[in-house]
């Protein structure tokens, strides 16, 4: 079992089947960062948005950074 932390998506189950494999996770009501990049950044000036994605990204790092301290590799 991985420890929560704030920047990773709740996995809340994994169904395997012969077909294929379900990952069941939790809800994001404001959707997900490739809808959220496309839409609320292009709103923000260059500046903002730079700023926005520099934080985003260390988000990113600071949540596969956990990943990997559990000894997951994604």
């Amino acid at each position: 079992m991985i420890n929560p932390h704030k920047n990773i998506i709740h996995i809340k189950s994994v169904i395997e089947s012969v077909k294929a494999i379900y990952i069941i996770q939790e809800y994001l009501p404001k959707g997900n960062l490739e809808n959220f990049t496309y839409t609320f950044l292009s709103t923000l000036s260059t500046k903002e948005t730079t700023k926005l994605r520099l934080d985003i990204i260390k988000q990113i790092a600071d949540g596969m950074n956990h990943y990997m301290s559990c000894g997951i590799v994604h």
